[in-house]
């Protein structure tokens, strides 16, 4: 037996918001996403239509919002009491080795199911592996990897100015940017007939560029700070008026992607209830609890990572080869589901560590390097 891990249940609740996602993706954007050379329906490549599952699934995007906040929450409290360069090792460590493995792999996929186009190829792969911040890239979804980054050289510019003990505040402040700009945009798009200027504010709120930007996702690793404050901190008016600003952005920002109250609602409910077992589970007593179900868990949140990687374009392509294989569509969405949720479990389980590992000590070695380096130039000046 062991100590019980603290938020134990976010392993859970990350896996959940990748299902969610995933569910979207094969649900519904299989067969809503526009005709072309590239993306889901060209991966699938045979004619599929799900449309009793489009009312339940044309929500899971909303996945990608829960993964905000809770990176909010989990970066902040992980970068407590660390350096610059512990912090930057950990992103690294955690980022790199499944993204590059599943960009490689999405490459080979990519040219299997795209015939021609070699030079795109190429361009679409090396915006990938290297994350460029705008695409094409071999899979769209790698829009919210460049998105993360960015949060992340946020908190490393704080550790590396010793400011760490302000992430509350300049998050708060980001968040109130925020609410002003999408609250404008909001009222531009509702009152409709209004100064250009304030058009093309509503229209860059809802394009990509507000997303890197950190205009239309900073409310949801806002709120994630601001919890992380509540729990670590303690209540305090300001506090609260912090996550009131936030959860508030973030409504309007769901409202732009949804295009509904009815999406604003299920994000509310996804993000009060993840809300809730995050301060459920700080209230809590620490408690031993058995290896194999502590393990499970563990397992389980790291493979949320790789599924989200995985199932967009090589899960969409297993798909299609099952249902060219002679098998119906739902039986196939199931398989390529399956097939998606087995390569994520024992990548995470079995290749990732190892991988994780020589990282790892390639980033030790070369911090190494660099600090005997300047040393040896100190002593000579």
């Amino acid at each position: 037996m062991r100590e019980r891990r603290q938020y134990l249940s976010l392993d859970y609740i990350r896996f959940l918001a990748a299902f969610a996602v995933m569910a979207y993706h094969y649900g519904h954007h299989s067969w809503h996403a526009p005709e072309g050379a590239f993306g889901i329906r060209a991966a699938i490549g045979a004619p599929v239509r799900f449309e009793a599952l489009g009312p339940w699934t044309s929500l899971g995007f909303l996945g990608v919002e829960v993964f905000f906040l809770i990176s909010g929450f989990v970066i902040a409290l992980s970068a407590e009491g660390r350096s610059a360069f512990e912090f930057f090792r950990a992103r690294a460590v955690r980022l790199l080795p499944a993204y590059w493995s599943f960009v490689l792999l999405c490459l080979f996929v990519t040219l299997a199911y795209v015939e021609g186009h070699n030079s795109e190829i190429i361009e679409r792969f090396a915006r990938s592996i290297v994350m460029f911040p705008q695409g094409p890239w071999l899979d769209g979804i790698y829009w919210t990897l460049i998105v993360e980054i960015i949060f992340y050289i946020f908190i490393f510019t704080l550790l590396l100015a010793n400011t760490f003990n302000r992430i509350e505040s300049a998050a708060f402040t980001w968040s109130i940017i925020c609410f002003v700009l999408l609250s404008v945009a909001l009222a531009t798009r509702l009152v409709g007939a209004t100064p250009p200027a304030l058009i093309s504010l509503a229209a860059f709120v809802d394009s990509y560029a507000s997303r890197p930007l950190l205009i239309s996702t900073g409310p949801f690793f806002a709120l994630g700070v601001a919890v992380y404050g509540l729990v670590r901190r303690g209540a305090t008016p300001w506090r609260l008026a912090f996550a009131a600003v936030a959860a508030a952005g973030g409504g309007i920002a769901v409202f732009f992607t949804s295009g509904s109250l009815g999406g604003v609602g299920v994000w509310a409910l996804a993000t009060g209830g993840t809300i809730w077992l995050i301060f459920f589970e700080a209230g809590r007593a620490v408690r031993p609890v058995a290896p194999g179900l502590a393990r499970f868990a563990r397992v389980i949140g790291l493979a949320a990572y790789p599924l989200y990687l995985v199932h967009n374009i090589i899960g969409a392509w297993v798909l299609g080869r099952l249902i060219t294989f002679g098998w119906t569509p739902y039986p196939a969405l199931i398989g390529a589901a399956a097939f998606s949720i087995g390569l994520s479990l024992a990548f995470a389980a079995f290749v990732e560590p190892g991988l994780q590992r020589n990282l790892r000590r390639g980033i030790d070695g070369a911090h190494t390097r660099v600090q005997t380096f300047l040393a040896t130039v100190s002593r000579q000046r």
